[in-house]
């Protein structure tokens, strides 16, 4: 079997959520036969030396200077293009735009290797893949992961206070909906949880609808020194790509709201911040705050976990699952987050997870954790839950099964 695998970025170093899942599909592809990379992004290719990818392709989806295309007037004149053109294709704000050139570049790749499967990371990267042939969309697979459902989308509209603001914000998301449903007709369709799965089933049968659970990272091994993190109770850990608007918004809330509060209880705890392309925003709050530590880009977080008591998850908004809290088990560190942090993970409050969805409730959740017994319970619970239900085998078990239906529908 011969796979091309579609990522925004480059997915090695494995040091961001989505980096992860990627390489769990490269893995499991690369024991079935030759897998290819192509990334969008060519400045995220930071290694050179890796033995899974078969051969590695970089193209661009947009043009690489709008400037060099006229400069200012022209610039201004291209993006009303590419706006009227998103309404000609019904194609959102959250999918990549694709130039002509990029497409044929795309197309010629596809059809002069012959894939068996294409698979792709994200519905962002999806637009090309609707000028392929019918036979390559019967042998593509669209893994969502980040998942829009309505109730999101109109939750985000909420906020909008400016009536032209509004309607456009409408109109957008019936384009949002509209698009995820074309990518279901697509060979499969993969989600991270049931949730995900159920929000998006009303629109189509599920006989090519497929969850495929997030795994804990396979390459992070914790060693024995990672046991005892009740030592670092005090220091509180958040991991999350930080150009991400739901890890923006989520870190500056627990800042604001509980980690102040934190301090004046307890004015030697910390809190570490470990992500990629923290905006200026993010950069000028930790600087104001001595007790916060803001790390960037940093190629390997376990030696964060390693300095932490306790991690946080505080995320009101967004889909799929966070990689970040089955990496916290395996490191044996108890997860303090919000219910929609937790949200499509098999997890119990108060067992295997702590549980808050305000200042109050997450001091209470962490007084708990001060005793040492309750905090042990909370990792070694966690840990066993997380090693049964999202360990790689299951990622791959889930993954066989997808192809193997895949391949009865097409009669390969």
């Amino acid at each position: 079997m011969k796979t091309l695998i579609i990522s925004l970025l480059y997915p090695l170093p494995e040091n961001t959520g989505g980096r992860m899942r990627t390489m769990n599909f490269a893995r499991f592809f690369k024991a079935h036969g030759e897998v290819d990379i192509l990334y969008l992004d060519p400045e995220s290719k930071k290694i050179n030396d890796s033995n899974i990818f078969t051969k590695e392709h970089s193209i661009y989806p947009r043009y690489q200077n709008l400037k060099n295309h006229g400069g200012k007037t022209n610039e201004w004149k291209n993006e009303t293009k590419e706006r009227i053109k998103r309404l000609i294709e019904n194609r959102p704000y959250i999918v990549a735009e694709w130039s002509l050139d990029s497409c044929k570049k795309f197309k010629s790749l596809v059809e002069n290797e012959k894939y068996d499967v294409i698979l792709c990371r994200y519905i962002s990267n999806s637009f090309p893949l609707f000028k392929l042939s019918e036979e390559y969309k019967k042998r593509t697979v669209i893994d969502f992961d980040d998942f829009y459902s309505e109730e999101y989308l109109r939750k985000e509209a909420a906020t909008i206070s400016n009536l032209y603001r509004k309607f456009k914000k409408y109109i957008q998301n019936k384009f949002v909906m509209g698009y995820q449903k074309k990518c279901l007709k697509f060979g499969a369709a993969l989600f991270c949880s049931p949730i995900d799965l159920e929000n998006i089933s009303a629109y189509r049968q599920k006989e090519n609808i497929f969850i495929i659970p997030n795994t804990y990272p396979e390459n992070n091994k914790f060693d024995s020194s990672y046991n005892d993190g009740y030592r670092n109770l005090g220091t509180f850990l958040f991991i999350g790509t930080l150009d991400y608007g739901p890890n923006r918004v989520g870190i500056k809330w627990f800042i604001e709201n509980i980690f102040r509060q934190v301090l004046i209880e307890n004015p030697d705890s910390k809190l570490l911040i470990v992500g990629r392309n923290p905006p200026e925003e993010i950069s000028q709050i930790c600087e104001k705050i001595p007790q916060i530590e803001l790390h960037s880009n940093v190629p390997d977080v376990c030696p964060f976990y390693e300095k932490c008591g306790v991690v946080v998850v505080p995320i009101f908004e967004g889909g799929g699952t966070r990689i970040k809290i089955l990496e916290a088990a395996m490191a044996m560190r108890p997860v303090l987050s919000t219910p929609f942090g937790a949200y499509g993970l098999n997890l119990t409050d108060g067992d295997n997870i702590m549980i808050f969805k305000d200042r109050e409730g997450f001091m209470q959740k962490y007084i708990k954790l001060s005793d040492k017994d309750a905090y042990l319970s909370i990792v070694y619970n966690m840990k066993k839950t997380v090693e049964s239900k999202y360990s790689p085998e299951s990622f791959n078990n889930a993954m066989k099964i997808v192809i193997k239906n895949m391949i009865g529908r097409n009669g390969n």
